[in-house]
């Protein structure tokens, strides 16, 4: 396989955990601001506001899967009132990318998400220990006037090691709530 080849699976496979995430969603994109939710039969059915939106895909010699958060605003549209909501998933694409594997949480009153509680980013910190094993990480934040991507792999340092802490509780619960053998080995629980 050659690096273009890779890049555009690796492009692919992107779109389609994209596109996963926004039918469960039912939202067209992503993004702080107004979002259109739409039936199966594409009518406008709701509207709501994004606060924020991440994804997280996480790669590893025991394959790949996407943790995602959405957390929304309470809004009114039309005489529909939309509560303060996060919704927290997992989700997990074949080398097809077709989705056999996902779980899904909301929440109108625990809006705890370890990802959005992320003190600081240290994107310099320097860290001159040996690497033994393979982990990848690939973050995508919306939010208020940003979008985010973050790519790194293997970290050692105080504040990457508090980020991939972050990512492993999230996926942990996520894992465990799902019942899903994959997830629940993926995440050694």
């Amino acid at each position: 396989m050659t690096y273009n080849d890779f890049l555009k699976h690796k492009l692919e496979h992107n779109q389609a955990i994209e596109n996963v995430i926004r039918g469960i969603l039912k939202v067209d994109g992503f993004g702080y601001g107004g979002k259109v939710i739409r039936d199966d039969r594409g009518f406008r059915e709701n509207e709501k506001f994004m606060e924020y939106f991440h994804q997280v895909n996480i790669t590893m010699n025991a394959g790949s899967v996407t943790l995602f958060s959405a957390k929304f605003k309470e809004s009114k549209f039309r005489t529909t009132l939309n509560l303060e909501e996060l919704l927290t998933g997992i989700i997990a694409l074949n080398t097809q990318n077709n989705l056999p594997l996902k779980h899904v949480e909301s929440s109108s009153t625990d809006f705890n998400d370890p990802i959005r509680e992320i003190p600081k980013f240290d994107l310099f910190e320097k860290d001159d220990s040996i690497t033994l094993d393979g982990i990848h990480y690939e973050l995508l934040i919306y939010a208020s006037g940003a979008k985010t991507f973050i790519d790194f792999g293997n970290p050692h340092g105080p504040a990457w090691s508090d980020v991939e802490k972050r990512i492993w509780t999230l996926g942990r619960k996520l894992a465990v709530n799902s019942n899903i053998d994959f997830f629940k080995a993926f995440f050694t629980v």
